[in-house]
């Protein structure tokens, strides 16, 4: 899928929500009850069943609930497509839980904010909505951007081609108690992917030394990741907890214009919150030459591979694009 397609990388981390969550076994879609409904009910019974047929592994039902639009914003699948590459991801990420937030209802079309779960899978999104058909339909998506806690430092990061730029002293100042507010400044989409590196090593070492697995590479761990965001947009990463002494890493694995991954084209950072735990090793400076072979134009390992397990784990922090409007 494209990078767009938030399903396979966004924010991680295991929020507990009250909502709507249907175990996987055995299901019956409900569809349009004889009694009236509201507006409200009616969205909220058709996300109850793509819900319970996610959760049923029938992934042709669930994307019925979708409109040509919002299955191509969303997991990158044209009209008409493969809905085969959905089946795995739907394997993959698990039982799905979607909440619904808040709602603006108009005639024949809505604004809808959830919060969805799926395994490690976590985000906070806008979907527009339409009565189509007899029946709601989920058009495309836009991340929502988590409010910045009253009280906590603010380190303001940059993202450009191809660097992250912020204060890393602030960071050091505040005792890991920060969050970010996010401006991509560039004129490519960018991401943010924040590790913990246990290695002992510099993240581009890591990277050129990985092997593929079911995990992230020994002794990284997911903290934060979102993304996609657009040239000129803005939004803020908030953590679960203040970040806890030792080496942390940033990384964008957004492809450039070639088709190369941001990260290996010098896209990386590491900043260290001092105390006990953290290993010491010299941080490559954010810009700094990536993985690219520059003489063949090729990679120096699997970019896919790694990339895809980075942003698959479970992370304490949650970030997504703020689109303007």
């Amino acid at each position: 899928m494209q990078s767009k397609s938030r399903w396979r990388a966004l924010s991680f981390g295991a929020m507990v929500l009250a909502g709507i969550t249907l175990a996987v076994g055995s299901v019956t879609f409900a569809g349009r009850p004889a009694a009236a409904q509201t507006p409200e009910e009616e969205i909220q019974a058709a996300l109850d069943d793509a819900v319970a047929a996610w959760n049923a592994g029938d992934a042709e039902t669930f994307a019925s609930f979708f409109t040509p639009e919002g299955l191509e914003d969303q997991f990158d699948i044209e009209p008409g497509g493969d809905l085969g590459e959905l089946e795995v991801l739907m394997e993959e990420l698990g039982p799905l839980s979607i909440t619904v937030l808040d709602s603006f209802i108009t005639s024949g079309n809505a604004r809808v904010e959830v919060q969805i779960e799926a395994g490690p899978f976590s985000s906070h999104e806008e979907w527009k909505m339409y009565f189509l058909d007899g029946g709601w339909k989920i058009g495309t998506s836009e991340p929502v951007a988590p409010e910045i806690p009253e009280g906590v430092p603010v380190v303001d990061m940059f993202l450009q081609e191809y660097a992250f730029l912020y204060n890393a002293d602030a960071i050091v100042a505040a005792d890991g108690n920060v969050a970010f507010r996010v401006f991509n400044i560039g004129e490519q989409e960018h991401e943010v992917i924040l590790v913990r590196n246990e290695t002992g090593k510099s993240i581009l070492e890591v990277l050129e030394t990985a092997e593929e697995s079911e995990g992230p590479p020994p002794g990284i761990t997911d903290v934060g990741f979102g993304g996609p965001i657009d040239p000129g947009d803005e939004t803020a990463l908030v953590l679960d907890e203040p970040l806890s002494p030792g080496t942390y890493s940033l990384l964008c694995f957004i492809p450039s214009p070639d088709g190369v991954p941001h990260a290996f084209l010098g896209m990386v950072s590491e900043f260290t919150v001092p105390g006990v735990g953290g290993a010491p090793i010299s941080p490559p400076s954010t810009g700094d030459a990536g993985l690219l072979d520059r003489g063949t134009g090729t990679t120096t390992w699997l970019l896919l591979g790694v990339a895809l397990l980075l942003v698959t784990a479970g992370g304490a922090g949650s970030l997504a694009g703020k689109k303007e409007r």
